[in-house]
């Protein structure tokens, strides 16, 4: 007579199992977290280099508006913009006062 040989399955047992699981879970998770933020950093980046793009862009444009200003502010301007309002200079009316007097 022939002996039969049962295979058996090995039992998984419940804690290798939700181990296994939970394990499965945290590296899906750190997967999808790590994408995600690698994502995010590069947006970040192009938004900061489009950011100090405008940055140097105002930078120069102050610049010219200082120096604008500065032209704005001299004597010599104020002295041609009077002289093309029809404004004469008149050294003679000035009075000079003195303490000592």
């Amino acid at each position: 007579m022939a002996v039969k040989r049962i295979k058996r399955r090995k039992k998984v047992k419940v804690l290798e199992f939700v181990s296994l699981a939970v394990f499965g879970l945290a590296l899906g998770g750190y997967i999808l977290c790590a994408v995600f933020l690698h994502a995010k950093n590069v947006q970040m980046s192009k938004e900061i280099q489009a950011i100090n793009a405008q940055i140097t862009a105002l930078s120069s444009s102050n610049e010219q508006l200082k120096i604008d200003i500065q032209h704005e502010l001299s004597k010599a301007n104020a002295i041609q913009l009077a002289s093309d309002g029809g404004m004469t200079q008149d050294q003679n009316n000035v009075v000079y006062i003195n303490e000592e007097e």
